[in-house]
């Protein structure tokens, strides 16, 4: 028998079943949620948005242009990872958010993810602050809400 290689491996590889019949599992429906966040470390604030598509970088853009019109005037650096999706913004579009709202982007050095706190801000939230239960697909996007909604409630050490 060969082993599955990539998505074929099974979420549930041990369970139990009736003697002598063979191996099979249901699977539950798959609702996945994308999430966008910028995290303003001083103010200690979390903006975030649920996507129920596929995030690509007219996404990122429409998100960040948000936080740029949300600048109030004042200097707004914002820090990127080096994802593929952050490097495809326009540099039209950049020097529009420079000119007229003052953001800048900056991007992280490659294979850095210890400096990028939102990372730590994202496991604490998968690992620590959501309940694991079974969402349902109606209920997911307010349970992600409720769980980021929380954010200036929950105690993060980055240091």
């Amino acid at each position: 028998m060969t082993k599955p290689v990539g998505r074929a491996l099974p979420l549930i590889q041990k369970s139990w079943g009736k003697k002598r019949g063979p191996h099979c599992a249901t699977p539950g429906s798959h609702c996945r949620r994308n999430v966008l966040g910028a995290l303003e470390y001083g103010a200690n604030e979390l903006r975030f948005e649920v996507a129920e598509k596929n995030v690509d970088s007219k996404t990122v853009c429409d998100f960040l242009q948000k936080i740029a019109e949300s600048g109030n005037g004042r200097q707004t650096p914002v820090i990127l990872d080096n994802a593929r999706i952050h490097h495809a913004i326009s540099e039209q579009a950049q020097a529009l958010w420079l000119t007229e709202n003052k953001m800048l982007l900056w991007f992280l050095p490659t294979y850095s993810p210890d400096l990028n706190l939102i990372e730590i801000v994202w496991r604490q939230a998968k690992h620590k602050w959501r309940a694991f239960a079974d969402w349902t697909k109606d209920a997911i996007k307010g349970e992600i809400e409720k769980i980021l909604g929380g954010y200036a409630l929950n105690k993060i050490n980055f240091w």
